[in-house]
């Protein structure tokens, strides 16, 4: 996935649909989205061969949601170099 550029130049972290980005130096591309009450993500964090997808029913703030899903499941993944 590339990163959109602006006219500007500027390279966003949005290509295509899919988030891009990095957690602790390694590379991520996602989506995520929800309805009321329902919340799911798809990440993937191709140098280390990861996939993480996280789907749950509960009414949690973004700032939850991340504590508390794929990005918990995939630091501790990655600090163990679980694959």
């Amino acid at each position: 996935t590339t990163p959109h550029t602006l006219k500007d130049g500027k390279k966003t972290r949005y290509g295509f649909g899919l988030g891009i980005g990095e957690t602790a130096g390694r590379r991520r591309v996602g989506h995520g989205g929800g309805i009321q009450g329902f919340n799911s993500v798809l990440v993937h964090y191709p140098d280390d061969g990861l996939i993480v997808a996280v789907e749950e029913s509960l009414d949690l703030t973004i700032e939850d949601w991340r504590r508390l899903g794929f990005k918990r499941i995939a630091d501790f993944h990655l600090s163990f170099g679980i694959s």
